[in-house]
């Protein structure tokens, strides 16, 4: 997964703040999720394709997601809103960037 450790090495720290300021995550709370999420939202672009991602979303398990992070599924659902929506646009960046 090159992709996702690029993405990762890129965004975690702005991602991780955005998590604590706009949805209350703690520190490690945060630092785990933005993997989780940011892992959870390539297998579906990845199996859907990145234009599909915004229809297919319903498809992750966010409860799950918000159990294994610790948290409640409406800051687990927002937080990866937030993260995959980065994914998506980190990902039309670097295939534009790799196009010309």
């Amino acid at each position: 997964m090159q992709f996702l450790d690029r993405f990762l090495d890129a965004h975690w720290r702005d991602l991780t703040q955005a998590l604590i300021d706009a949805q209350g995550f703690r520190m490690e709370q945060a630092i785990h999720f933005v993997e989780d999420a940011a892992e959870a939202a390539l297998r579906l672009a990845w199996t859907r394709g990145f234009d599909e991602v915004a229809e297919a979303f319903p498809e992750i398990d966010v409860p799950a997601l918000a159990r294994r992070n610790g948290l409640a599924v409406l800051p687990a659902r927002a937080g990866l809103e937030l993260v995959a929506g980065r994914v998506i646009e980190a990902r039309a960046h670097e295939s534009a960037r790799a196009a010309g």
